[in-house]
């Protein structure tokens, strides 16, 4: 079967499909052109294979309801959002059709075309927040069904700053927001200070990896309050009553990148109901307890040897 009737246009051309048990189509791959009728205009999914910087991939996927899942697009389109126009390459969506994510560039990365030629592609975006303005190129937006924003991605060479009641903060990685618009979460890119409830706490996590902006390390609640952070350099010490004293520091792990290297583990800490837990583990109540902070008792410094292309330390 090369021909499958679809709720947006038919498809012609398909060389690989997987079903539901409904007989609805799952995904498919297809060679020749297709143009869709969708909410957010004519979209042509991905049909042309032979390119450097083409991924052998389902081009269209749906839900088991028939609605749009995804779409890889042949070219970059045009798209409207709730957030302004954008360049697409890839779109994801709720079952309810509504946008989910949007990836600007979507090509592959290989030995004949590396992460610079694909972020060469993409273009700068701005957005505007209460904290302030971010002006970077981004590998992924995520909305809520709302439409209102959920977190951007940024590149991996990528830097951006954001005004927190502490003061500037550059960030990397990416951002998180709550449905309201309040900032849920964001990746400091180089230890930075954090007031916390416990003292003056450098935030920076040495193991961040930038696979996408949802989740991050320096965490808030919505009603701006602190709600955990990683410190990669910092020493915790707690007292209890009687003065018996219990310390806290990042660990180190051999490297897997640098021979007889060692890596650092970051110490999480987070901060919940009058009480301070220490690696999801032992809690402490803020009012039972007193604590002094050593600042850069660990130093942060390079594992790796690919100066040159990890962009990960500060």
């Amino acid at each position: 079967m090369n021909v499958v009737h679809t709720k947006y246009g038919i498809l012609k051309g398909i060389t690989s499909a997987e079903f539901y048990k409904n007989n609805i189509l799952k995904e498919c791959i297809l060679t020749e052109p297709n143009e869709l009728i969708t909410p957010y205009g004519k979209l042509i999914p991905q049909y042309e294979q032979e390119h450097v910087r083409r991924k052998y991939t389902s081009a269209v996927t749906f839900y088991e309801s028939g609605n749009l899942k995804s779409i890889c697009l042949n070219d970059q389109t045009h798209i409207l959002t709730p957030l302004g126009p954008f360049e697409a390459e890839k779109i994801t969506f709720y079952d309810d059709e509504k946008l989910k994510r949007i990836f600007p560039v979507n090509g592959k990365v290989t030995g004949y075309w590396t992460e610079e030629n694909e972020y060469a592609l993409a273009e700068e975006h701005t957005f505007k927040f209460s904290f302030g303005d971010i002006r970077s190129k981004v590998m992924s937006v995520y909305l809520y069904p709302s439409g209102k924003l959920k977190s951007i991605t940024l590149w991996p060479k990528e830097r951006a700053q954001i005004q927190l009641d502490s003061g500037i903060m550059p960030i990397r990685i990416g951002v998180s927001f709550y449905e309201t618009g309040v900032l849920k979460s964001c990746e400091p890119a180089e230890p930075t200070p954090v007031m916390t409830p416990i003292g003056e706490i450098m935030a920076y996590d040495t193991s961040a990896v930038g696979i996408h902006g949802d989740i991050n390390s320096l965490a808030f609640y919505e009603d701006g309050t602190l709600k955990a952070l990683a410190t990669s350099t910092d020493k915790i010490e707690i007292y209890d009553e009687e003065l018996n004293k219990t310390c806290y520091a990042p660990g180190e792990i051999p490297s897997l990148l640098h021979y007889n290297g060692k890596d650092i583990v970051p110490l999480c800490v987070a901060f919940y109901g009058g009480k301070v837990s220490m690696n999801e583990e032992l809690e402490y109540a803020l009012d039972r307890h007193s604590f002094s902070i050593i600042n850069y008792f660990k130093k942060v410094k390079p594992s790796c040897s690919d100066c040159a292309n990890c962009n990960l330390c500060p």
